[in-house]
């Protein structure tokens, strides 16, 4: 029995190392296959991506072609074209307005009512309708007479009536998703189709003459008062309302400096009292550090805005930085070693330029928050120390200001 159970035992043996070279000779094939496929992907991402370079180049011509384009006509591959749009709505607009969208798949009809004021603008009503296929390729006269019929079904189903021409003339809002060489606010020629569209009638024609000219004939009492491409966000000028639901309202916003001055005066009191050398000096890298950033960020989107490439602006803004600072601090040393009492009141003549009244306020602002420092002001040892309770209502009223801004006004209003 001792043999047989040593059999036994040394097969059972044998049995499981077979097994485990198997179990690990298939884990080793597949780690195997894994790697060639993780290596595979590892170089189809490499011959698919591209170089930050490369996009800097890419970003640089396409600068490069929207000033040649804004320039003279026809001077780059992208059309620079004008909106005639030089007027931003102030939200006390009132009345009914109708919005028009002529897309690649569908057009929607919009309309809105206006009360005079921004906070309260309701949800507009909109319909959509596709456009057949056929009228892709047909003329321009099916097209805007299907857009026209439409537009007359929706007014009639909105306002109540059957007899347009009865009707309060209203203005409408017509948005042409296609290149359009604007001649006024109200009118384009249409450059070329787009979208799968191919009606050849329509190419070099004033498209808001032909839907003018189809509405009238429709009996339908609407003036197209204002033409735009959906890239031009149509908030229209003279007498043209916004329709904020359906189109967002864009704003240029300018970066404005907190006032960290007091600030950083005030915090390196606190931490280092007794010091007004170091309270200046602190003051100096935290408030004017700042405020020359900020007037860089400021300076680069004013670039941005001018179509100037970033590389360009910031190489610009580099170099002068060098040369001013190089510039001042030599003016500043000749002049203190060139002109006799400079910055002394005292011994200056009455009718003398160089009082240095900027380096007493430093001085001054030393002397408080330094050397006495603002425990003997707004600490235990002052007496407006209740005012520190001024810095826990400055964190709070913005998160106030928000919870009101999305309570009373929504997603359709901003402060």
């Amino acid at each position: 029995m001792g043999k047989v159970g040593l059999g036994l035992a040394v097969g059972c043996a044998v049995a499981t190392c077979a097994i485990a070279a198997v179990m690990v000779g298939r884990r080793v094939r597949r780690q195997r296959r894994w790697r060639r496929a993780v290596a595979v992907l590892e170089e189809f991402e490499e011959a698919c991506s591209t170089s930050v370079g490369r996009l800097r180049q890419v970003v640089d011509a396409m600068a490069v072609e929207m000033h040649a384009g804004l320039a003279s006509e026809g001077g780059s591959k992208l059309k620079m074209l004008l909106t005639y749009v030089d007027k931003l709505p102030n939200g006390s607009e009132k009345g009914t307005y109708y919005a028009l969208d002529l897309g690649g798949t569908n057009f929607r009809v919009l309309r809105l009512e206006l009360v005079g004021d921004r906070s309260a603008i309701p949800d507009p009503d909109v319909e959509r309708k596709p456009i057949p296929q056929n009228l892709k390729t047909s003329t321009g006269e099916e097209l805007f007479d299907l857009i026209a019929s439409s537009l007359k079904e929706f007014i009639e189903k909105k306002e109540g009536v059957h007899e347009l021409s009865a009707v309060k003339r209203r203005e409408l809002g017509f948005t042409f998703s296609f290149p359009v060489k604007q001649m006024s606010v109200s009118s384009g020629i249409l450059i070329k189709w787009t979208k799968g569209f191919a009606i050849e009638d329509m190419v070099g024609r004033d498209v808001s003459e032909c839907l003018q000219q189809t509405m009238s004939k429709k009996r339908v009492n609407m003036g197209v008062a204002a033409l735009g491409d959906i890239r031009s966000i149509p908030c229209f000028v003279h007498g043209v309302k916004p329709f904020q639901a359906l189109w967002p309202e864009f704003k240029i916003r300018f970066s404005l400096t907190p006032g960290l001055n007091i600030i950083t005066e005030y915090v390196m009191g606190i931490i280092y009292p007794g010091r007004p050398i170091a309270n200046v000096c602190f003051k100096v890298y935290g408030y004017m550090s700042m405020s020359q950033a900020v007037s860089f960020l400021s300076d680069f989107k004013l670039g941005h805005y001018m179509k100037i490439p970033p590389r360009s602006m910031f190489l610009v803004q580099f170099i002068g930085t060098i040369i001013a600072g190089t510039i001042n601090i030599a003016v500043a040393w000749w002049l203190l070693n060139s002109i006799t009492n400079i910055c002394q009141d005292d011994l200056l003549p009455a009718d003398s330029p160089w009082t240095c009244p900027g380096d007493r306020v430093f001085f001054g602002a030393s002397v408080i928050w330094g050397l006495v420092g603002p425990k003997w002001i707004f600490g235990s040892l002052g007496n407006y120390s209740s005012m520190n309770w001024f810095f826990l209502g400055g964190a709070v009223g913005p998160i106030i200001v928000w919870l009101f801004h999305k309570a009373f006004l929504g997603d359709h209003g901003s402060l």
